[in-house]
């Protein structure tokens, strides 16, 4: 098959979910393309981008001239260009550009010409906006299959935006995959159309996260908390730092250590709140990591935190899990799917320190249960979370929606 897979940042650090989409489909021997509005920036990059030369496959539309008249000269220049290639798509697109009262941003042109000349077959658009033009270039490219995948936050700004707001989408794409039950859930209350709802989880490369099969491998005496994600509001980040100072206070005599890694908006903000609760000393911000990285974080700490206030899943949490960390996370979206509640987690209310105080306070006290937790949480990802399974059966959707168009495309023209 021939697959282009669009997001809005490639490659990006914080999102191994989708990389592992797209070298996965590789690996079955299909054409992956990525469409991304921008390169990602971050001075690392997970090793699987160079060792699958994904960077190569990587479209970023070209900076647009910053007024509207040159960006419709450029648009009508290309337009002509391309029409003795591609005809009908051309032609559609200059009606849709004509009939649409806002009209099409140049990039929505830039990508169709992508897709035709490529040739692809199905569109994995990964977050609702990106869906939203998935389906707009489809109606350029009738035969074009689109599948878009909702993460959370696309979730919450359908709420934020109207229900109208994805109307296009549900009413267009071919099929919309969602990481929990949580998330279907709340695009049923936005108007999805349940016939082209599936629920498909984002998976883990389990031998990526191996196993450690007992406690961190260190002799310092230290209760090490991990955080792994983008320091932004959604994560709660200030309640897991009120959270650590109140277990310093419940267990004085314990020496802990809690390490925040990631990068993003909210860091100045939190190191300010870090300094007025007097955990200077107890936290530290680690900053952004590679996978490898993330890793030997995560094999070194002895239990791992996130409170936050609103999740579609947590895919670190099933890397967390897969190494045989024990978790403590708040009861909020698809975090109970993440996770197996009660064995390998211990799940508190969200936006409540002392609630999670309480749970860290329980692992730190018990060790053998902090053993448990970690065992039954690679169980849970190896029996649900698998990538390779994930990936097959995400290549069985792609399959059957582009042996649909097979049969119904006949000749048309690209």
């Amino acid at each position: 098959m021939k697959i282009a897979v669009m997001t809005h940042v490639f490659p990006a650090l914080s999102e191994t979910f989708i990389l592992n989409q797209i070298t996965g489909l590789l690996e079955r021997g299909h054409e992956v393309w990525i469409l991304a509005e921008r390169q990602g920036r971050d001075t690392k990059v997970h090793p699987d981008v160079e060792k699958h030369s994904l960077q190569q496959r990587t479209f970023s539309p070209p900076s647009s001239p910053s007024s509207k008249g040159l960006c419709q000269l450029r648009a009508l220049g290309l337009l002509l260009q391309n029409l003795p290639r591609y005809p009908s798509a051309m032609l559609r697109f200059l009606g849709l550009f004509l009939l649409r009262r806002r009209g099409l941003s140049l990039n929505v042109l830039y990508y169709l010409l992508e897709l035709c000349e490529k040739q692809v077959e199905v569109l994995s658009c990964h977050y609702g906006p990106n869906g939203l033009v998935g389906v707009l270039l489809k109606k350029a490219l009738p035969h074009l299959k689109v599948v878009v995948t909702f993460h959370g936050y696309d979730v919450q700004l359908g709420f934020e935006r109207g229900k109208d707001f994805y109307r296009p989408l549900f009413a267009q794409a071919d099929l919309v995959l969602v990481n929990s039950e949580f998330t279907r859930r709340r695009l049923l209350e936005q108007g999805a159309d349940a016939s082209r709802l599936r629920v498909h989880y984002m998976g883990v490369e389990t031998e990526k996260f191996p196993y450690r099969g007992g406690p961190p491998d260190r002799q310092d005496g230290v209760f090490r908390i991990l955080t792994v994600c983008r320091l932004c509001g959604q994560k709660g980040l200030d309640t897991s730092l009120r959270a650590v100072r109140e277990l310093i206070n419940m267990i004085p005599s314990v020496p802990i250590e809690y390490r925040i890694v990631g990068d993003g908006p909210d860091r100045e903000m939190l190191e300010k709140l870090t300094e007025e609760l007097g955990l200077k000393e107890y936290v530290v911000f680690a900053g952004p990591m590679e996978q490898s990285g993330v890793v030997e974080q995560m094999r070194q700490a002895d239990v791992f935190l996130l409170t936050s206030v609103y999740e579609g899943l947590g895919v670190v949490l099933l890397e967390a899990q897969a190494i045989g960390l024990p978790i403590v996370a708040t009861n909020v979206g698809g975090i109970p799917e993440a996770v197996s509640a009660g064995e390998s987690a211990i799940l508190v209310p969200p936006s409540n320190p002392r609630a999670a105080a309480e749970a860290l306070a329980e692992c730190l006290r018990h060790p053998e249960k902090r053993e448990k937790m970690g065992l039954a949480g690679r169980k849970h990802v190896e029996e649900h979370f698998d990538i390779e399974v994930l990936n097959e059966r995400l290549e069985r959707f792609f399959g059957d929606l582009a042996g649909r168009k097979e049969k119904n495309a006949g000749g048309a023209d690209v």
